[in-house]
């Protein structure tokens, strides 16, 4: 699920971003959580992830580029579009290493093609779970984990599906995904999730603000601590 926030002062553009942005995710048949701010100053103070921000560029006090600033210091994989009818900002947008630098009004068709390169950029995973198949984005999935001889898959909002592969399965499955590791025989951890190392206990925070703590093995601490270092030297 995509965390997505607008952040403009004028009330007519963010319900204009908010119908276009919700028409792409219901075509496709995705689902996402979509939160609208009038300022920078309240999608700063915002707590929860955002994994798409579109920021207007001028608004009183904090600019939509400063905005951007602050987002990347949470989450350095924020995908961030800057709207703007002004071309100047242009160099200021392209400091920031935004994603698209979109002109009032925004024009559908390529708005949509810009989403559809962000939701593909991330491969899916499916598995059965009580006798459905489900399918995730790797992205989706914090961890897995077994428990009592079950296995279960986690998803970044809480929510747990039991499946029916053994961890040898799970670990063959994922052994190829970089975000992915094994801190433990028992769990897989999505290292995008972990907000912590705290001696051989690792926190993983979801998306819905629960923090959950995995207490890895000896033997592959070690191990974890310079992938997830590789990790956050990649993010910056």
């Amino acid at each position: 699920m995509y965390s997505i926030s607008i952040c403009d002062d004028e009330q007519f553009m963010r319900d204009k971003m908010e119908k276009l942005i919700l028409a792409y995710f219901t075509e496709k048949n995705m689902e996402c959580t979509l939160r609208a701010f009038s300022s920078g100053e309240e999608l700063s103070r915002y707590s929860g992830i955002t994994d798409i921000a579109f920021l207007d560029v001028e608004m009183k006090n904090l600019s939509g580029i400063q905005t951007g600033y602050s987002l990347i210091k949470r989450n350095p994989d924020v995908v961030i579009f800057i709207i703007t009818s002004h071309s100047e900002y242009l160099d200021e947008a392209m400091d920031l290493g935004v994603f698209r630098f979109l002109e009032k009004p925004v024009d559908k068709e390529r708005l949509f093609s810009a989403l559809d390169i962000i939701t593909e950029q991330s491969s899916k995973i499916t598995f059965v779970s009580e006798h459905l198949p489900v399918t995730l984005r790797e992205r989706e999935i914090a961890c897995i984990y077994s428990f009592e001889r079950k296995t279960y898959v986690l998803t970044d909002m809480g929510v747990r599906y039991p499946t029916i592969q053994s961890m040898k399965e799970w670990l063959r499955r994922t052994e190829n995904i970089p975000c992915y590791s094994h801190p433990h025989y028992s769990y897989i951890v999505n290292m995008k999730y972990v907000i912590r190392i705290d001696g051989k206990d690792i926190l993983i925070k979801l998306k819905n603000g629960t923090v959950i703590r995995i207490e890895a093995s000896q033997r592959r601490i070690n191990k974890f601590r310079n992938e997830f270092a590789t990790v956050m030297r990649c993010k910056f």
